[in-house]
């Protein structure tokens, strides 16, 4: 029969009350105090501005959906459409202009996000260029048309830390 020997006595660090109470009212007072200050954004109440790029078609839809947020830049190369009208109706106080470029040039610092809206072989250029001006940006479907064009706007969004999302 195999000898029961008492386990060997493990050197236990004793902390004692002065020291767990510091130390725990330490952590709780960070938890309340300096966790929620991390956490806080600014403006949190403060509505977004946003631009939007190709608001005929599909692109009404998108702007739209921004209503309840600061519309502060329409672009559309169509500036005799309906759409064109009726968002100008819709949305008085943005700026509208025929050309993205000239739009991301003056009100560049200006505009939170972008929704891109154009057709189909626009959308990874004008991303692209919206991205560069560090804007979140959602964008229609097809977001690419080759590889090469999608792993460049995944670099850049991994890179710059940008909010991007595709419509679907």
């Amino acid at each position: 029969m195999p000898s029961l020997k008492a386990p060997e006595t493990a050197v236990l660090s004793r902390v004692d009350r002065r020291e767990f109470i510091k130390t725990s009212s330490l952590a709780a007072g960070t938890f309340a105090f300096g966790v929620p200050t991390l956490l806080r954004g600014q403006n949190l109440n403060s509505k977004l501005n946003v631009a939007c790029i190709g608001i005929g078609g599909k692109g009404r839809s998108d702007t739209d959906a921004c209503a309840g947020e600061n519309i502060v830049a329409l672009c559309d190369v169509d500036s005799g459409s309906v759409a064109y009208e009726t968002q100008a109706r819709k949305y008085p106080s943005a700026k509208f202009y025929k050309d993205f470029r000239q739009m991301l040039d003056q009100m560049g610092n200006q505009i939170d996000g972008v929704t891109v809206s154009t057709p189909d072989h626009m959308h990874a250029i004008v991303a692209s260029m919206v991205m560069k001006k560090n804007k979140a940006v959602f964008c229609q479907k097809p977001l690419t048309q080759t590889i090469y064009e999608a792993r460049y706007l995944r670099k850049m969004t991994h890179e710059r830390k940008l909010v991007t999302q595709m419509g679907n």
